[in-house]
């Protein structure tokens, strides 16, 4: 389903917060596959073995705050239309 709201300062600090958690997971992964490299392994393994061993953690991240903030981008109650927008951009 599509909403069409007005872009508030609630949705931008949404688009904020999730440049933020992309960048930490990539710096993240980058950190594993350099420490990989240095265990002197070959750099398709690195790759694999750090993406192997980060995807879980990564995924629970990414999924935490749609799932916190569904009830919020679902409501109809007084006061949602303040809090709608940030859970419709972040989910």
């Amino acid at each position: 389903m599509i909403y069409w709201y007005n872009i508030r300062n609630f949705s931008g600090i949404s688009f904020i917060i999730l440049f933020r958690n992309s960048a930490i997971d990539s710096i993240v992964l980058i950190g594993i596959i350099k420490e990989n490299l240095k265990n002197k392994m070959e750099l398709k393994e690195a790759i694999s073995n750090g993406v192997y061993n980060r995807i879980r953690p990564i995924v629970m991240i990414a999924l935490m705050a749609p799932l916190g903030l569904l009830p919020a981008a679902l409501s109809t109650g007084m006061g949602s239309e303040i809090q709608k927008p940030l859970a419709i951009m972040r989910s």
